[in-house]
């Protein structure tokens, strides 16, 4: 939707500006008997089929083109019987009716606005907009500071109020969508070290059933404590339960208990994502992650209630936040692990650290593990890592055609807004020529404007920017996933410095453009 408002803003801005141009044509077509109704149907004619050929051809681009994209990433995670992407006629009819009423109605309003003066005014041309005092002035300290180049840049940027509005607008709307593909980036590729490397430090979980064999868990045990080609290990009791969600899906959540805290927090780190301090598991309550707890409004000395694999209800007393962006997990001890089920806490399973991180040899040492008839299932977290790794770099798709898209949006915003401040000032550009001024100083004189406002509109673009992220990753991913929302300097840096880049390339074509002016004919008037 930001997109498609930008695209618009750009559509209405030239539709007004090309009549504003086409003043002398208005004047000498209502001076030949013209009536105001075939004049107005030239621009409506011209902005409906301007309008409808770009709808069709990005009808076509986003289907064809994006969607599959888009599709790709996605697909990953999921099994289609189809991969054909169906046309959405109801969509696809609305975006032609919405660019074709905007850029056709913002036509006929500004050929309305023109028409109201007789054919004699219009063809004498649109007089320049006069300069009046403004607020910086009367700031005494700051204005006599200025020189005359600066004080002239500060009048004409709020000579042009609406010019200098739609630069800020258009510019922050660019800046906030690359801060927005960027932000994406940044969240992606933070979480999986901090997962799979400073939260969980075990390469596997192993589950095992003593029942299965006393003979056979006495060779586990001893190949847990004996095996060099393992770190350290803890024993756990490992349970998946649910905790029911009346607004949505129901949570799948991983419950561990560990035998003793202090081996536990050498292969789980658990802690507060913002202050970075560590969260203890203490009597009386439990420890859930950070993206439950706001799926259900939750927070810590608050209850809630699930469900066992026996479909057992409990309720437990939330006591902490940890830190986690892969699945959902909640941590209790030994003690309350009693309280709460009403049985001797017994672990059911080791969380195993390897010495080596060789791939190959890990794989020997699972197999050897799984080999053992005591043992239910293993859970290797470098399967786990491969598999989310795979699902994110997909999502990278997205985030690239979120920055090319911003960024061809950025230069045609730009060099819209250029063109129409030096369209609009033809005659104050040739009389500062007439007067001495060389052309890199006229391209100075207009950009220095440009510039400000640029810089300004990337201000503005950081806060839709940081509040389009925020949405994003809040609202677009599943349940049991949660990006990293810290925002990095990086982000700020490449996304106003890529804005920049667009301007200084908008400068460079348009030095050209005010190079070529014909002073003569721009300052020979009717008269």
């Amino acid at each position: 939707m930001f997109f498609y408002l930008i695209a618009l803003f750009v559509s209405l801005t030239t539709m007004t500006r090309m009549v504003d141009e086409q003043r002398l044509e208005i004047g000498t077509l209502k001076a030949l008997g013209y009536s105001n109704y075939d004049i107005m149907k030239k621009y409506f004619i011209y902005g409906g089929v301007a309008s409808l050929i770009g709808g069709l051809f990005g009808i076509l681009v986003g289907h064809e083109i994006i969607s599959k994209l888009i599709f790709d990433a996605y697909a990953g995670s999921y099994i289609f019987t189809s991969t054909r992407i169906k046309y959405n006629i109801f969509y696809s009819i609305m975006a032609i009716l919405i660019g074709f009423v905007c850029t056709t109605i913002s036509a006929i309003f500004a050929a309305k606005s023109s028409l109201e003066e007789n054919a004699a005014i219009l063809m004498r041309g649109k007089p320049p907009k006069s300069g009046t005092r403004i607020f910086l002035e009367r700031v005494k300290p700051v204005w006599n500071k200025l020189n005359f180049m600066q004080k002239v840049t500060a009048r004409n940027m709020f000579r042009y109020k609406k010019r200098m509005f739609m630069t800020i607008l258009g510019v922050s709307g660019c800046t906030a969508l690359l801060f927005l593909g960027l932000g994406i980036q940044d969240s992606i590729g933070s979480i999986m070290d901090k997962q799979f490397g400073d939260i969980y430090k075990y390469n596997v979980i192993s589950i095992y059933d003593e029942d299965f064999g006393e003979t056979s868990y006495s060779k586990y045990q001893e190949m847990i404590n004996s095996d060099d080609r393992i770190e350290k290990s803890e024993k756990v009791f490992v349970d998946n339960v649910d905790i029911d969600n009346p607004g949505g899906l129901t949570q799948s959540v991983m419950m561990m208990v560990p035998e003793s805290n202090e081996e536990f927090y050498k292969l789980v780190s658990l802690r507060d994502r913002k202050s970075q301090s560590p969260v203890e598991i203490k009597d009386g309550g439990v420890i859930i992650n950070e993206k439950l707890a706001t799926i259900y409004d939750k927070k810590i000395g608050d209850t809630i209630i699930f469900k066992d694999s026996d479909m057992v209800q409990y309720e437990v007393v939330i006591n902490g936040i940890t830190e986690n962006y892969s699945g959902h997990n909640m941590y209790m001890n030994s003690s309350y692990y009693d309280e709460v089920f009403g049985e001797k806490y017994s672990p059911n399973a080791d969380l195993i650290e390897f010495v080596s991180p060789g791939a190959d040899e890990n794989q020997l040492l699972i197999e050897d593990i799984i080999a053992n008839k005591s043992i239910m299932s293993v859970v290797n977290m470098d399967v786990t890592t491969t598999f989310l790794d795979d699902v994110m770099g997909t999502l990278d798709i997205i985030v690239y055609v979120i920055i090319v898209c911003a960024s061809v949006l950025a230069f045609v915003v730009l060099y819209n807004l250029t063109n129409i401040n030096i369209s609009e000032r033809m005659r104050e550009l040739s009389t500062i020529k007439v007067l001495g001024f060389y052309p890199k100083e006229v391209t100075s004189y207009v950009y220095r404007e440009t510039l400000i406002l640029t810089s300004m509109g990337i201000v503005v673009g950081y806060l839709f920017g940081f509040i389009m992220h925020r949405m994003i990753i809040n609202n677009l991913l599943p349940d049991n996933v949660m990006l990293n929302p810290q925002i990095t300097i990086r982000n700020l840096v490449i996304s106003a410095i890529l804005t920049l880049i667009f301007s200084f390339i908008v400068m460079i074509s348009v030095h050209k453009k005010l190079k070529d002016i014909d002073m003569i004919e721009a300052l020979k008037a009717v008269e």
